[in-house]
């Protein structure tokens, strides 16, 4: 089980200002709502990447890069790419 005082500094500030009387929580409910919150990062980086990835796919057709050129380069398929 992970316990309070081996979360990063980081997490613990941010979690005390969420909760600030954070102290009545028990150590399996900071452990659940660490992997929540980590989950939730990880979520929405891989959004953001996505996101990222398909404007410049759209930018480089725009530029006349080749459909075969900008589908290996960004791992969509031409159908992805031609919606």
């Amino acid at each position: 089980m992970l316990e309070m005082r081996n979360w990063s500094e980081a997490f613990t500030e941010e979690y005390r200002k969420e909760k600030p009387d954070w102290s009545q929580y028990s150590i399996v409910f900071g452990e659940q709502h660490q992997k929540g919150l980590l989950k939730g990062i990880r979520k929405g980086r891989a959004e953001g990447f996505m996101d990222g990835m398909k404007a410049m796919a759209k930018k480089m057709l725009e530029l006349g890069e080749p459909l075969e050129k900008v589908v290996s380069l960004t791992g969509f398929s031409e159908a992805e790419l031609l919606k």
